[in-house]
């Protein structure tokens, strides 16, 4: 369990589901789990739930356009051809 543990202390440590593979960006995979463990974290540091909306808001959008640059990168490839 210690090991576990530790690892979950960084958030690049952290394996996402494959079936969420590609539909997220890397970056914002480890700011969510950064979010995640600042809210498992002691009781006295943990964030408020405004903090915690904002920062979720922020990622949804950030990886809107992700995707969104992920499609159109996809489709210019393919009319490339």
């Amino acid at each position: 369990m210690k090991d576990s543990e530790e690892k979950m202390k960084d958030p690049e440590d952290i394996t996402m589901d494959r079936r969420l593979e590609g539909q997220y960006s890397e970056v914002s995979s480890q700011r969510a789990a950064s979010l995640v463990l600042k809210c498992l974290g002691c009781i006295d540091s943990t964030p408020t739930i405004d903090s915690v909306i904002t920062e979720l808001e922020l990622l949804q959008t950030f990886d809107t356009a992700y995707r969104a640059s992920r499609t159109s990168n996809v489709k210019h490839m393919r009319s490339d051809r």
